[in-house]
């Protein structure tokens, strides 16, 4: 049987690797081409440690057997081996680390990686590690700095194949915060202009910040684990088609801003746990079982559906998912968590027009099996909101509040529909008591003084959309999931919604007023 036991950069047999650094360039290394190899592309031979092993830069494919088979790492260790395949052991130690927007890195043997320290860490980039059995079958993990032995709970030594890259620069940003003012001095964002990486945060309390810039449709389910901001970027849409999880100590806040002070603030993002059936999770939220964490709302239009589909809810718009896992009778979550919205235009529906088997922002399905129902807050504040709730409830915790601020007025339009709704008015409403949000199947909050006459549609921009709209209000055209500013539409201001405003509303339009 042949065999050979050095790797092609580093060590031979019994012979620890020392310190490697590459720069740049184009490498490719395989331990040999032997029907067994036992060292190392890049670190130890045979029965030898992995040494230090920086790589800054270029494209390096490493592997231990190019042709025969592997018993050695890619890069790192060596194996400790005889003959029998069964007394492969890899020795501990030594650093593998991968640093700069400039490296590419392929490695591929019995373990992809091997040493006591792997991480990747970029400068203004994403560290993207695609980790798997092969390269027609892995996952990918991206974060700013990644500790490779704890991505996804799980360990590059575990996995044959490993892919590291850079992707996703970033950039310094501007966002609007929690009082409507844009900040002062900017911020360093990952810049998202084709995807929202799996993972938002990095596990500690500290803001991790995301420029979403482009137009893309998401087709994973991101989870944040710590604390997440989301920055929309002017006229960009985006769609989440499997939704955002923000599970219990977790914090997700979504916003718009601009790599300058001055912007529109009309980012879109559309959320939805499922588009083509039954659903458990909420569209914003935590998955079936969980309780969810805490989401606030800055600005930006928002849509969150449990199913964006004829099917069955079962999760939150914005909240909480289904409260038990399935094939269960136990139900440990479900709770829909502090909700805020400060401002920005915010629809939550359990489904657009399938089964609402619960609410629109709040608890999820058999969330009060397990035990209050009431947890969870709910706050829409400040004057620049509007919010539209439709469910089997329409919200549902134990506090739902809209407050007003500088002399405004808090609105709530409720009911079982749009066209039957009641409206109350105040500086401050408990919505639990008058009226009971989650008594009703529609809720709609909004603030008088934070409406343009005219903008029907309430998107910040006057326009033949917001014609249309009026017209097929007075037509009676309106479907039940359509916004509709009641007062924007008194265009004349006669507390009447008639022909006059469609005239007035074209005078607008043609600069006639």
């Amino acid at each position: 049987m042949a065999r050979a036991d050095g790797a092609f950069i580093g060590g031979g047999w019994k012979a620890a690797c020392g310190t490697i650094t590459i720069n740049g360039g184009s490498i490719n290394c395989y331990g040999g081409r032997l029907e067994h190899h036992y060292g190392a592309g890049i670190g130890g031979g045979n029965s030898a440690a992995p040494g230090n092993i920086t790589i800054k830069g270029g494209t390096i494919v490493a592997g231990s057997s190019e042709s025969g088979i592997s018993y050695g790492a890619g890069i790192g260790a060596g194996t400790s081996a005889g003959y029998e395949e069964d007394s492969k052991t890899f020795l501990e130690g030594g650093m593998v680390k991968i640093n700069g927007d400039d490296a590419d890195v392929t490695a591929t043997g019995a373990k992809s990686i091997v040493a006591s320290t792997v991480n990747a860490a970029g400068a203004n980039a994403n560290a993207v590690v695609d980790y798997g059995t092969s390269s027609s079958d892995y996952r990918s993990y991206t974060a700013h700095e990644v500790d490779l032995h704890s991505m996804n709970k799980v360990s590059i030594e575990d996995y044959a194949y490993a892919h590291i890259y850079f992707d996703q620069r970033n950039t310094y940003v501007f966002y609007t915060q929690a009082d409507g003012t844009v900040t002062t001095d900017s911020v360093l964002a990952q810049d998202c202009s084709a995807y929202l990486p799996e993972t938002l945060g990095d596990g500690s309390t500290t803001p991790v910040y995301y420029y979403v810039n482009g137009n893309f449709d998401q087709e994973s389910r991101p989870v944040v684990n710590g604390n997440a901001v989301i920055i929309l970027a002017d006229d960009i849409q985006v769609k989440a088609l499997y939704g955002i999880t923000v599970e219990e100590g977790n914090s997700l806040t979504i916003t718009t801003g601009s790599t300058t002070t001055e912007f529109e603030g009309n980012g879109y993002l559309f959320a939805a746990g499922s588009t083509t059936g039954d659903c458990y999770n909420a569209g914003i939220g935590s998955t079936s079982n969980k309780n969810a964490g805490s989401i606030t709302i800055n600005d930006g239009t928002v849509e969150a559906y449990c199913t964006y589909s004829t099917a069955t809810g079962y999760g939150a718009g914005i909240g909480g998912g289904n409260g038990k896992a399935a094939n269960s009778w136990t139900a440990d979550g479900g709770m829909g968590g502090d909700i805020v919205i400060n401002g920005g235009t915010v629809k939550a529906f359990c489904t657009i027009y399938g089964k609402d088997n619960t609410v629109g922002i709040g608890r999820g399905f058999y969330a009060d099996v397990h035990g209050d129902a009431y947890q969870g807050s709910i706050a829409i504040n400040g004057n620049r909101a509007t919010v539209v709730a439709k469910g089997s409830n329409a919200m549902y915790a134990k506090a739902i509040t809209a407050t007003a601020v500088d002399n405004g007025t808090a609105v709530c339009e409720y009911g079982a529909t749009p066209s039957g709704a009641t409206t109350v008015t105040g500086t401050t409403l408990d919505l639990l008591t008058n009226p009971n949000v989650s008594d009703v199947r529609y809720a709609k909050v909004y603030f008088t003084g934070n409406h343009i006459k005219g903008d029907v549609n309430h998107d910040g921009i006057i326009g033949m959309e917001d014609l249309t709209l009026l017209i097929d209000y007075l037509l009676g055209n309106l479907t039940e999931d359509t916004f509709f500013c009641k007062e924007c539409a008194d265009v004349n201001s006669d507390d009447n919604i008639n022909l006059d405003d469609v005239s007035a509303l074209i005078d607008i339009l043609l600069g006639n007023n």
